[in-house]
């Protein structure tokens, strides 16, 4: 007879075998622990490529945060030497980090000062330590200062943290009755993965997809070619190319061409795509006020809504260029109500000798006016971009000229790149 217990020991070695591969895939759920910061998931993130999922896992974390602020004054010199007072929003600045080693995502809160008032605010360079914490690193490298897209790198101690998630009051047009609460994803070297990007480029295909499909499925026609169907009046690559010109920094741009890093730069622009979504530019704003996606003008986008209604555009000048799909389809509008109400007879002829052509005029049309381009074309004619020698200068400003270049190289590596 065989001894009890050593059969009950044989057994249990066998149920472990048997059960440990299952135990050993099993994803542990997220848990809160508490700690000066918070340690929200553990070994749950794919091993592959974590930060698609690390991304997505943060922005629900952040759903769930909500920052705290309060509004002080400050006694400061104004350019006069003369002491006045300026309001200051003291904020919680809400960080979630992803521990590549331990694929640990941790929730970080950090204080921050900032000047309410865009006036007020100081101009400062890159790099800054903008916040410390139980032996945390919080330096900001680069990108917005104050707004939500910038540049962070985190640090504590020995441990290099990923940067996958922000949160924190903002003050809505430089208003203190407009505090708004948002989270966002910010562009670092350190998130810049394969995956990413492919998601930015998939959304903003996407996009563009379903603003042609919204105009045709309205029955919008082009003015400019009532022949035609508005929706023909540009290539998506084009649309493609434009959103990632306007998102682009002259001298990024620049630079990029020197060191033949183009490449580089234009999947910068998919990954913030791809990190963020529909809430992607959502608040970039230009110092002119051109906002978001697309970069519309108020004034701009208020114009086209009303002399399109077929289009059915959001009439809302905030949330009409905040909404991608609106934008763009905001985008073709504006495109063919350029060549049809503000093209005179000459740009338009040779604006309309090849398609390469129409796209450089629309672009330095979107981008300076239509205005201005009837004007050097008047002056220079087929040598209006001074892409062609001549003695007679065209007049664009050099942020166009630059613009158009930039146009050009994107439309040139879009061609190229294969998937």
């Amino acid at each position: 007879m065989r001894h009890p217990t050593l059969i009950y020991r044989i057994g249990f070695l066998f149920l472990i075998v048997l059960f440990l591969p299952f135990w050993a895939s099993a994803e542990t759920e997220p848990v809160l622990m508490s700690a000066s910061t918070t340690i929200i998931q553990e070994a749950a993130i794919s091993q592959s490529d974590p930060l698609p999922k690390a991304v997505e896992e943060s922005k629900t974390l952040l759903e769930k945060i909500d920052p705290q602020y309060r509004i002080t004054s400050q006694q400061v010199l104004n350019k006069k030497k003369k002491k006045v007072s300026i309001k200051i929003l003291l904020r919680d600045l809400n960080v979630i980090g992803l521990n590549p080693a331990t694929n640990q995502l941790r929730n970080f809160i950090f204080e921050e000062r900032m000047p309410v008032l865009t006036a007020n605010r100081p101009v400062q360079k890159p790099p800054q330590v903008i916040g410390q914490k139980d032996g945390c690193v919080l330096i900001w490298r680069g990108g917005s200062r104050w707004g939500f897209n910038r540049d962070l790198s985190l640090t504590c101690g020995e441990e290099k943290i990923i940067v996958t998630g922000l949160k924190f009051a903002y003050p809505q047009s430089g208003a203190v009755t407009k505090i708004i609460k948002e989270s966002y994803i910010p562009y670092s070297p350190e998130i810049h993965s394969e995956g990413i990007v492919k998601l930015g480029k998939e959304h903003l295909e996407k996009t563009i997809g379903q603003a042609k499909v919204e105009l045709l499925q309205a029955g919008v026609r082009s003015r400019a070619f009532p022949e035609k169907p508005i929706t023909e009046i540009a290539h998506p690559n084009f649309i493609k190319s434009l959103i990632l010109n306007e998102h682009m920094d002259h001298a990024e741009f620049l630079k990029a061409m020197r060191e033949q890093t183009l490449p580089k730069l234009i999947e910068k622009i998919w990954v913030i795509i791809g990190l963020n979504k529909e809430k992607a530019m959502k608040l970039s704003v230009s110092k002119a006020g051109a906002c978001c996606l697309t970069q519309f003008m108020p004034k701009t986008y208020k114009l086209i809504a009303k002399r399109y209604p077929e289009a059915g555009l959001d009439k809302n000048i905030i949330t009409g260029r905040q909404d991608h799909v609106n934008a763009v389809k905001a985008s073709i509008v504006l495109f063919d109500s350029d060549i049809a109400a503000g093209w005179k007879a000459k740009t338009k002829d040779i604006c309309g000798s090849s398609q390469d052509d129409l796209e450089k005029c629309l672009a330095a049309s979107y981008n300076g006016g239509p205005g201005r381009l009837n004007k050097v074309v008047k002056k220079a004619g087929i040598n209006w971009d001074n892409s062609k020698p001549t003695r007679i200068l065209s007049g664009l400003k050099r942020e166009t000229m630059v613009y158009l270049q930039k146009l050009a190289n994107i439309k040139d590596f879009l061609k190229t790149k294969k998937d």
